[in-house]
């Protein structure tokens, strides 16, 4: 099965605290490196969404999520195991 959600996103509009609290240090540190403020927003919006999305599917905390990355870059769920489940963006 197939799952495609669409999350509109604020560029305007800075990241909540909820949305922050999902978020890992390495995302966090990572999106402090965007040049445009407005990248920041969406980048760290669509990692929250993601990762709320992940945790309701794993039926786990989203700020217990841990990802790896694949050598292009492809990124998968490290913890929980990820029980066949895939994402992108």
């Amino acid at each position: 099965m197939i799952t495609v959600w669409r999350i509109p996103l604020d560029a305007s509009r800075p990241p909540t605290p909820d949305e922050l609290g999902v978020l890992s240090e390495k995302e966090r540190a990572r999106a402090a490196r965007f040049l445009r403020e407005t990248d920041r927003h969406r980048w760290l919006q669509a990692h929250a969404a993601t990762r709320r999305i992940l945790g309701d599917a794993l039926d786990v905390a989203p700020e217990s999520i841990e990802f790896g990355a694949g050598a292009a870059g492809k990124p998968f769920i490290v913890s929980p195991s990820e029980r066949g489940l895939e994402f992108n963006f």
